[in-house]
């Protein structure tokens, strides 16, 4: 089992190389990824023809779990207030109303939910969760029993996106159906326990596999095994993404990132209403 980031990166190094993967630094991320494979404009080509097969191992991946997960969540995550198995881009504000980061949230379980956010800005998202849960027990412990954790090595997330991909994952669901864009689901794929997030509209159909380090190697085989699958580099995926998504070059950054909140409700990161931390500072510009 992979203790940190990079060991994780390194699972499906040997798969990589077999495709001639390209491999080098990308987004702060410190391990060696693969960029790119032998030709880059059938990479770009099946996110809008086929199915594009990424692995995404760096992201950043945070665990919050407790009885108080969900309020928790709603007080600190700006987007909509989710329903066990929905997922959603969410706004997480600092106290100043300024941006720590724009995450994917996923509510995984009752008490259980999973979040997801670009390397550079993952620092200060960590830091700034765990601040608000130190802060908050120092007042009358109000999520007592809450956890919070930094689960980035231990499931290998692929991302499985284009016109393709559904069809592809209903093969090995049988009787079973696949979330639907939105949604989040423990599904098997080829007998291997994983959890399938359905990403949400701007980038339908698409969608994050969270696999078990140990089936990653089985499961990338099996993916590729379908001739509408092209395994794609990290920089036709972040091109892809910046494209269906432009918030993310607000997020791209270590500098302080100010947005109104039109904006942040032109990006649908953010709620109507202001039950959560930094709607007083957004209010106030």
């Amino acid at each position: 089992m992979p203790q940190t980031l990079s060991e994780l990166c390194e699972v499906l190094r040997p798969e990589h190389e077999l495709l001639g993967a390209k491999f080098g630094h990308l987004d702060e991320i410190a391990a060696m990824i693969p960029l790119s494979y032998v030709c880059p404009e059938e990479e770009e080509g099946a996110f809008n023809k086929k199915a594009a097969l990424v692995d995404l191992s760096g992201l950043p991946t945070i665990l919050q779990s407790g009885k108080a997960a969900a309020p928790f969540a709603e007080m600190t995550y700006a987007g909509n207030k989710l329903a066990v198995g929905q997922c959603a881009f969410e706004a997480l504000l600092l106290g100043d109303g300024t941006l720590a980061s724009i995450s994917l949230l996923a509510r995984s379980g009752d008490e259980e939910f999973v979040s997801w956010c670009v390397p550079v800005r993952a620092a200060v998202t960590f830091a700034w969760l765990q601040f608000l849960l130190r802060s908050a027990g120092k007042t009358g412990q109000p999520f007592q029993g809450l956890e919070i954790h930094d689960v980035s090595s231990k499931l290998l997330p692929l991302l499985l996106a284009g016109p393709s991909s559904s069809n592809v994952l209903s093969d090995y669901l049988g009787e079973r159906q696949l979330p639907t864009s939105g949604q989040a689901a423990n599904l098997y794929l080829d007998k291997i326990l994983c959890l399938v997030v359905a990403l949400p509209a701007a980038l339908a159909p698409s969608y994050l596999l969270l696999v078990p380090p140990v089936a990653a190697r089985v499961l990338w085989r099996s993916l590729l095994s379908f001739q509408e699958v092209v395994p794609v580099g990290r920089l036709a995926a972040k091109a892809w993404a910046e494209d269906a998504l432009p918030w993310l070059t607000w997020v791209s950054t270590k500098d302080q990132v100010i947005k109104s909140m039109s904006e942040l409700h032109d990006a649908q990161v953010l709620r109507s209403g202001h039950d959560f931390i930094g709607a007083r500072g957004l209010l106030s510009r």
